[in-house]
């Protein structure tokens, strides 16, 4: 009964929003005919001229009949809408691809959706929950969009750590290909991004300054080692858009 509704207000629709066309384009065919009598009948003679106005204005009279008739057509289009609208929005409130059988089946849903929502949630907060003192690799971007070696900003690697003293901090890609030194004496509070690269140097950004992509667009393992060469964090980024913390 329901799928009866919706595809009846549907097939009303698909005709209202007809009937408005065609209104469209009679008046467009109106407008028309209407500048065709703006013609400048000073060389006809009398009856060609009584002739042209006859079958003007009876083309004009057809329209106006058929204008009545798609007037009257939508109004009771109108008054019947309001109710079918009603209908459709009482039976058709589960998405189309998920109509729960049970209001039991429908709460289990919302359950499952908050939980998830909060496990990503505690995820979010948990790579940030860092130890004073500790630093770690929190995000990357390996992949950047278009013509790569004209975007190397959009590659970047989020380091997190408070109150640590960069100073001979490493960071380096699978194979230690390329290798980044943190700028002497900087100190870390918070998040800062490493883009790959040139820029000026800020309490959040850095800059690799390299010419050439870093990353591997197809996955890649970024590594930060402290001064003394102890790898500190290690993650792993595919295409999947995966993050996942080695150690």
């Amino acid at each position: 009964m329901a799928n009866n509704e919706e595809f009846q207000f549907r097939k009303l629709n698909d005709l209202l929003c007809t009937s408005f066309n065609n209104i469209k384009y009679d008046v467009r065919d109106i407008n028309g005919k209407i500048e065709n009598l703006k013609t400048d009948f000073s060389g006809f003679a009398t009856e060609s001229i009584k002739t042209a106005f006859d079958e003007q204005t009876k083309l004009i009279l057809e329209q106006q009949r058929a204008l009545n008739q798609l007037g009257e057509r939508l109004n009771e289009l109108e008054t019947r809408k309001p109710e079918v609208v009603r209908e459709i929005r009482q039976v058709s409130a589960p998405p189309v691809s998920q109509v729960f059988k049970s209001k039991e089946s429908a709460l289990s849903e919302v359950r499952n959706m908050l939980r998830d929502d909060a496990r990503a949630k505690e995820t979010r907060e948990s790579l940030y929950d860092i130890p004073e003192g500790d630093v770690r690799i929190t995000k990357t971007q390996f992949k950047a969009s278009g013509n790569g070696k004209k975007k190397l900003n959009q590659e970047w690697v989020e380091v997190t750590g408070y109150g640590v003293d960069m100073t001979g901090f490493k960071l380096h890609d699978k194979g230690r290909k390329h290798t980044f030194t943190f700028p002497n004496k900087f100190k870390i509070y918070g998040p800062v991004k490493i883009f790959t690269g040139k820029g000026r140097n800020t309490n959040t950004k850095l800059y690799w300054k390299s010419k050439t992509a870093v990353w591997n667009d197809k996955g890649d393992v970024a590594t930060l080692r402290d001064k003394h060469g102890k790898v500190l964090s290690q993650v792993l980024s595919e295409p999947t858009y995966s993050f996942k913390q080695l150690r």
